[in-house]
């Protein structure tokens, strides 16, 4: 792994706000996902949690 990176987002329509940490691999690919307590590994878990947030 490269580095990580926090990446926040905000949706100024509802002022809704989600924020988490992405690790980088040497080609910037995003490798693992941490939001608040919890782990993702590779891409299929992160799309289910953005899945889960997208629902609420």
């Amino acid at each position: 792994m490269v580095g990580r990176r926090l990446v926040r987002e905000w949706d100024p329509a509802t002022g809704a706000k989600r924020t988490w940490h992405e690790t980088l691999d040497g080609a910037g690919r995003v490798r693992q996902v941490r939001p608040p307590g919890r782990y993702l590994h590779g891409i299929e878990d992160y799309q289910a949690w953005l899945a889960t947030l997208d629902a609420a």
